[in-house]
């Protein structure tokens, strides 16, 4: 069962239900989260810690699937955000 349904336009497809996201990021382990984003054609999974937080399927034609990748952080700019480890890797076909 998908832990969320398609988030509307103005947020992003991390978007999960806050429980879902509660209990993903209690599981980090050393201080980091692990975050597995798979986008396979319209389908896109994201996986924080080893709960499946997203699993989303865009049905509009009309959007792309290319684009570019980017890392962000919300909250008006402020704070300290790290990243490590980021692997980008073409799937199977």
């Amino acid at each position: 069962m998908p832990r969320s349904r398609a988030p509307p336009p103005t947020t992003t497809a991390a978007t999960a239900p806050k429980p879902v996201q509660e209990e993903a990021l209690a599981k980090a382990t050393d201080g980091w989260n692990a975050c597995v984003v798979r986008c396979e054609g319209p389908r896109i999974t994201i996986t924080i810690n080893g709960i499946e937080t997203v699993d989303y399927t865009e049905t509009d034609a009309a959007v792309s699937r290319r684009g570019m990748i980017a890392l962000q952080i919300h909250g008006g700019m402020v704070g300290t955000i790290r990243y490590r480890n980021i692997v980008v890797a073409e799937l199977p076909k």
